[in-house]
């Protein structure tokens, strides 16, 4: 188990001594170095090696500063130069962290020796954790089965980002908040994009990536959704090959799940809540600062767009870059959203995300099931977000 996690404090001698964690360490919060922020880091340093010698002689293993920005220009320097490290930052401040057992305790009068517990420890690696090495993002396989026709996916052309200018379709997306739930996000990311009140019935894929943005890694799930108080894509039951149940079925749900898996039925059934209300509309509303245009685009071209299937072919007016019919967009008549023929391969040159729209699509038609998402209770008076096979 790693060392000292910050922030999974609990009350100890508080102050600038910090809080004890449950793994040896100290926290000092932001409030108590605040203290701190009309001094001088000359005034400063020795306050912190005794603070530093009160730590070794107590067998503290990591510590960690939540310095707030006005006391940065104080602490940081010093803390730096002790041994501690840039862990983490927000607005507001910076983490420092600092695995005292690795480091040189400060020589005083009274007491020039080390503590025992370095003997052990001294030249062990930090255990510390590391700071948050992981973006998290959403994306939104919303579908429509009120069209009349096929089933439609709803799709967008972004204007700014990766795709942006290049007239591709695509899944709406977009990163996390602090805080938010997965369900959470991938409604509000659709809304903003798209002017559409959509409802999560499932995870359908998650893609992690390294070397993203600023060196982190990216974890990336993929969540099926229909429009609220709209009937959702059926899994039809026997669809495909899949595992039997064991003789006598299977156990009963543990107390408290029961609505979570009363819920997964009900999405896999396609079924809106009676709760929902009237059925949300269908009128695309793009988001002009970052969307070109959103669109409900047949099932069919979007998978011939997009997927990989063996033998599919594309629409020879997607080839032409022809924009085809004006069907359900978000932008006039007279004004198409651009499709150049590039645009056509750009998933299907790349097989991870051609294999990923496959299974979207497969989802859409009832052939497989989503992994089903809800809030249950975790403990200490904490509701955590569970996704689980059902």
């Amino acid at each position: 188990m790693k060392g000292a996690a910050e922030g999974d404090a609990e009350p100890a001698t508080g102050g600038v001594l910090g809080e004890a964690d449950r793994y040896g360490g100290r926290v000092v919060s932001a409030e108590a170095l605040a203290t701190f922020a009309d001094m001088s880091t000359e005034q400063f340093r020795p306050i912190f090696s005794d603070i530093l010698t009160q730590w070794h002689r107590a067998g503290v293993r990591g510590a960690w500063l939540r310095v707030p920005s006005a006391a940065a220009g104080v602490i940081v320097g010093p803390a730096l130069a002790s041994g501690f490290d840039f862990h983490s930052a927000c607005p507001g401040g910076v983490v420092l962290a600092g695995w005292l057992p690795g480091m040189t305790p400060p020589v005083t009068d009274e007491d020039t020796s080390p503590p025992p517990h370095r003997t052990s420890d001294s030249s062990r690696p930090s255990p510390l954790p590391l700071g948050p090495t992981h973006t998290v993002g959403v994306g939104a396989v919303c579908v429509s089965m009120d069209h009349g026709d096929e089933p439609r996916v709803l799709v967008v052309r972004e204007r700014r980002g990766p795709l942006g200018g290049t007239g591709v379709p695509k899944m709406p997306t977009g990163l996390t908040e602090p805080g938010e739930d997965l369900l959470d996000a991938v409604v509000r990311e659709v809304r903003e994009e798209t002017g559409i009140d959509a409802v999560p019935m499932g995870v359908l894929a998650v893609r992690q990536m390294h070397g993203g943005a600023y060196g982190q890694s990216d974890l990336f799930f993929v969540i099926g959704m229909r429009v609220r108080g709209r009937r959702g894509p059926t899994f039809v039951a026997g669809s495909r090959p899949s595992t039997r149940a064991p003789a006598g079925g299977l156990p009963p749900p543990h107390e408290g799940a029961e609505s979570f898996v009363s819920a997964a039925k009900a999405a896999r059934a396609g079924i809106p809540d009676l709760s929902e209300g009237p059925p949300a509309s269908l009128n695309l509303v793009h988001q002009a600062s970052e969307v070109d245009s959103a669109e409900w685009m047949p099932l069919s071209e979007y998978q011939a767009r997009c997927g990989m299937v063996e033998g599919a072919e594309t629409p020879a007016h997607l080839c032409a870059g022809d924009p085809g019919p004006s069907l359900c967009r978000s932008t006039p008549h007279h004004n198409p959203p651009i499709r150049r023929p590039q645009a056509v391969a750009h998933f299907r040159e790349r097989p991870l995300y051609a294999h990923m729209i496959d299974r979207c699509c497969a989802w859409v038609r009832g052939e497989v099931a989503a992994i089903p998402a809800g809030v249950l209770d975790a403990g200490r008076g904490r509701g955590d977000q569970l996704m689980s096979v059902v």
